[in-house]
């Protein structure tokens, strides 16, 4: 028995040993591997930095290779901008600053004078570019582009030629061109239609409806002119310049276009009108005293405005050759008298009177 408990003694003895020691060994590798692991940790972080700060710097090159490409094609854009170009238009010959045709940004004409296509534009036998279209037309809008040079895009507005061929012909060449939404689509009045029979009628309408006067008479007719454009909503303006005034016979104001050309423009209750050189208003076929302090003073030669107001539902009329005191009166229009749309309305009765209207001020 004595025997057996020793030899139990020397086996456990030598178990607790060899794990002693086995543990020292396993903690010595896991030791040496947690160096290696910091070591390499921390080689791995420097190389890490080492390559950020390289990219960093590959950035900053970037950037600033990229800052000096830019400054080089603006320098370039902008010597190709002051490039004057040659045109051969229609088998006139034109000539223009780059910088004008490529104004409206985006277009067909921006695009075909931006400097990549002058190679493969076609070219006269002088070596001008040749543009198939009207000369005409084509001058009229160049025109515009060199007075727009240097405004804001917002501000880039086209208007319309007075003509209504030209402006038939410019509207098509700007769609063309791609510049038609610069188009200012304001409305341009014009003398349209005139109540007497076109045959005998002593109302004459020229310069495409800009100019109404009268060349005979009948007495006691006032025959209806009215304006071409309907009026619904917003605010627009009128001028008119008064030409010849030889009496108190010219009348001017709106009416409701949806009631028929009136033998006497006054005559009717969608009918507000201003009397020149007379105090006399007419107001729904009524005639009020003293209305809105009216003077009637208005005479030939004086430019006045007539505005129209459809949002607040009045017209204004305005003296603009009172320059010390502009007069300016005022109507309230009711709607169920004169009804939208309205429409310019006039009225001219004695010889040789004339207005016309001024969309240009």
């Amino acid at each position: 028995i004595i025997i057996m408990a020793t030899n139990n003694n020397n086996h456990n003895g030598i178990n607790d040993n060899g794990l002693t020691e086995l543990k020292a060994v396993v903690q010595s590798k896991m030791n040496e591997i947690r160096i290696a692991f910091n070591k390499t940790f921390r080689q791995f972080e420097l190389e890490r930095q080492q390559f950020q700060r390289e990219k960093d710097n590959f950035q900053r090159q970037k950037d600033l290779i990229k800052t000096m490409n830019i400054n080089i094609e603006n320098n370039e854009q902008n010597d190709n901008i002051n490039d004057v170009i040659q045109l051969n238009v229609g088998g006139e010959k034109l000539c223009t600053l780059r910088s004008t045709l490529t104004l409206i940004p985006n277009s067909s004409l921006s695009t075909m004078f931006n400097g990549q296509w002058d190679n493969k534009l076609p070219r006269d036998h002088d070596g001008l570019i040749f543009l198939d279209y009207d000369p005409l037309i084509f001058k009229l809008i160049l025109n515009q582009l060199r007075e727009l040079n240097g405004c804001l895009e917002n501000e880039l507005k086209l208007k319309l030629p007075i003509t209504l061929n030209d402006e038939t012909a410019f509207k098509k060449l700007c769609r063309q061109l791609g510049i038609d939404k610069y188009i200012d689509q304001g409305l341009t009045e014009r003398f349209h239609a005139i109540s007497s029979n076109q045959n005998d009628c002593f109302i004459k309408l020229e310069e495409n409806g800009l100019l109404a006067y009268v060349d005979d008479t009948i007495q006691g007719s006032w025959p209806e002119i009215r304006g071409k454009q309907l009026y619904s909503t917003g605010i627009h303006h009128i001028q008119l310049k008064i030409e010849k005034l030889t009496s108190t016979n010219m009348i001017f104001g709106i009416t409701s276009s949806t009631i028929p050309l009136q033998q006497n423009a006054y005559n009717t209750k969608a009918a507000y009108m201003w009397r020149a050189n007379c105090s006399s208003v007419f107001v729904e076929s009524t005639r009020p005293d003293s209305y809105g302090n009216y003077d009637g003073d208005i005479k030939q030669n004086d430019l006045i405005e007539l505005k129209i107001n459809c949002d607040e539902r009045k017209i204004i009329l305005t003296n603009k050759h009172r320059t010390n005191n502009q007069k300016q009166y005022e109507m309230l229009i009711d709607l169920y008298c004169c009804p939208f749309p309205w429409v310019f309305s006039l009225s001219l009765y004695s010889i040789d009177d004339k207005i016309r209207i001024i969309n240009d001020i």
